[in-house]
């Protein structure tokens, strides 16, 4: 785990991966701030570029995309329902973020074979309600499926 420090005290990554070029980290706020961080470190761990989400609490899930961007899932805190993906380039600058908004947390994202993506997201504590939703490349919804009896849907990965 890699503790950030900043001048609202320490953010813990919530998932750190070794890309082409170094490090991408996706930061969870405390519980009394909504604000989540995604950082790319090169190979010596010095900081290339890092944006804020001020809006939601924590990156679930990143990785690294065919085009050498990046896929993030964000959820948000306990108490409310607010999810949302975001697809970034390789300097960090958005291509497209999708929110859901009845959701709580994207908690599983990867690229597919055709260059789109597999979301799980899960709901908050009072509700038993899991979606996976299949985005094509430009984050448009291709389908999703309701899971009514579960919580959350932690991983999930194309089959070959």
């Amino acid at each position: 785990t890699i503790t950030v420090k900043s001048s609202s005290g320490n953010r813990s990554a919530t998932c750190t991966i070794t890309v082409v070029d170094g490090y991408i980290a996706g930061i969870g706020s405390n519980w009394s701030d909504s604000r989540a961080r995604v950082i790319k470190y090169d190979t010596n761990g010095n900081i290339q570029w890092q944006k804020n989400i001020d809006d939601l609490q924590s990156v679930y899930s990143i990785s690294q995309t065919s085009d050498g961007g990046y896929i993030a899932g964000i959820g948000s805190n306990w108490s409310s329902s607010r999810a949302r993906v975001i697809k970034y380039d390789a300097n960090g600058n958005i291509q497209w973020q999708k929110n859901i908004d009845d959701l709580q947390s994207v908690l599983s994202i990867s690229q597919t074979s055709d260059g789109g993506y597999i979301a799980g997201i899960g709901a908050n504590w009072s509700s038993a309600r899991a979606r996976v939703i299949k985005y094509d490349a430009n984050g448009n919804i291709q389908w999703q499926k309701n899971i009514d009896d579960l919580q959350s849907v932690y991983s999930i990965n194309q089959v070959k």
